[in-house]
């Protein structure tokens, strides 16, 4: 099957299917959240630690250039430790996913390309068989900055994860085609092209005069969200 990158919404769920995962549409005591075009998802309330005012205001803050604004600087470290650090992971690692994802969500609200944030959705997705639920907040971030190789690798990596070899690849070179020295990009397209040697013949990019072009997701919009299966 072919997987192409920057794919809408209900591809998704197409992939969900075709890699045998249940998908679940809600989960008691999951964020509720509604979404508008151009916008982040709102979600009520604050999963830890209180309320944390965004001194800034508005959303969707490129974590790569935080530290160049003392302000903004000052409000990405508050939400990391707050919403993707040590408490968060060890509420995960405990089984309860609800809670983790809440915060997930919160933290990618503000910094829609945070590593951290990224990776520990990807891990609750996997763990509790909805694959699609990361694709949605990986296209987002790559949709409002694009230009950074990590983000990329972290994309492909997961979508080597759930079984989308060809798109996890196409994901991983476009990673070192923006950054060469990228060496996590670098080890997780070696461990993808071991696995599956039949991928290490590079393929025409998206768009490129032999390669298909990708279709692109409506209006730039935030991902609509689901929630996890929750667990203590």
């Amino acid at each position: 099957m072919k997987i192409f990158r920057r794919a809408p919404i209900a591809w998704t769920l197409q992939l969900v299917l075709c890699f045998g995962a249940a998908a679940h549409s809600s989960a008691a005591g999951a964020p509720n959240s509604s979404t508008t075009a151009g916008t982040t998802p709102v979600v009520g309330g604050n999963p830890s630690g209180g309320d944390v005012e965004n001194p800034m205001g508005g959303g969707n803050y490129d974590y790569f250039t935080a530290d160049q604004d003392p302000g903004l600087s000052k409000y990405l470290a508050l939400v990391s430790h707050r919403h993707v650090g040590e408490v968060v992971w060890a509420r995960f690692w405990s089984g309860n996913y609800t809670e983790p994802l809440a915060d997930c969500r919160y933290a990618l609200e503000r910094f829609p390309n945070h590593p951290r944030a990224l990776h520990l959705v990807g891990e609750i997705a996997k763990i509790t068989n909805q694959v699609s639920l990361a694709i949605p907040y990986f296209e987002y971030a790559l949709r409002l900055y694009p230009q950074y190789g990590f983000t990329h690798a972290q994309y492909g990596h997961y979508l080597v994860d759930i079984g989308a070899f060809t798109a996890g690849v196409v994901e991983l070179r476009e990673a070192l085609r923006l950054e060469p020295k990228q060496f996590q990009a670098k080890a997780w397209l070696a461990e993808a092209l071991a696995a599956h040697p039949e991928l290490g013949e590079e393929k025409p990019a998206p768009g490129s005069a032999t390669g298909a072009t990708a279709p692109k997701t409506s209006g730039g919009t935030a991902p609509k969200t689901s929630g996890a299966k929750g667990s203590r």
